[in-house]
């Protein structure tokens, strides 16, 4: 990735009027690695979704590896020129598709083998479930399957949400395991937000809090 993340002037509304950001910005370098922190409702997941391409702001600008998301299309900028991928803390899944192929349809449309997907599906736990759709999965599974999806499309740039939530004993340790394995490509920008500290996950991350619509740098952190 030639360029990373350069978000400016982010401001963006809730459906009521309440503000979620307030002229926000953050900067992360090709291949960075950035963990936000905030409390329950600050707006974390909306930034994530936001400088991912997902969803659009009332105001700011967005680039990402030098391609314009905001204003613009959003992530359908990237189609051809950079590869995103997206754990969402909630859902996440195509509802009407089973969790198989959940994982193949992106490989396909981007024009890539699907045969690593049943290896992927049973490392993770996940063949057994392969054939179900996500309203009949547990919560666990669903938050699996969307690590697996980021490790089988391996991306150029991760946007993680809440990405431990729901795990726990040997799952939460395959998580981390894959996560930290994401970033040993140095090229790999990496943004996660979460409640609590995570930066450990990403090798030299930087670290930000979000709180009253505005990022600043927690002091200390790299």
């Amino acid at each position: 990735m030639a360029e990373g993340l350069i978000a400016s002037g982010l401001t963006l509304s809730a459906p009521d009027g309440r503000p979620i950001l307030r002229e926000a910005s953050l900067e992360i370098p090709p291949g960075g690695r950035a963990w936000i922190e905030g409390p329950p409702g600050s707006g974390k997941r909306a930034l994530l979704k936001v400088v991912a391409g997902l969803l659009p702001p009332e105001r700011g600008e967005v680039r990402l590896g030098g391609v314009r998301l905001w204003p613009g299309e959003g992530a359908m900028a990237l189609r051809g020129k950079l590869s995103a991928g997206f754990v969402f803390a909630q859902g996440g899944l195509l509802s009407n598709q089973t969790l198989r192929d959940n994982l193949t349809l992106p490989l396909r449309f981007a024009g890539r083998s699907t045969g690593e997907v049943e290896g992927v599906l049973e490392r993770l736990g996940l063949a057994s479930s392969a054939s179900l759709r996500p309203h009949a999965l547990g919560a666990r599974a669903r938050k699996l399957a969307q690590l697996a999806r980021v490790e089988l499309l391996q991306p150029e740039a991760i946007f993680l949400s809440e990405p431990l939530e729901d795990l726990e004993g040997p799952d939460l340790a395959l998580a981390e395991t894959l996560i930290r394995g994401w970033t040993a490509d140095p090229g790999r920008l990496i943004l996660g937000a979460a409640e609590i500290p995570g930066a450990a996950l990403l090798h030299g991350a930087q670290r930000w809090r979000l709180e009253a619509g505005r990022i600043q740098p927690i002091e200390g952190a790299p």
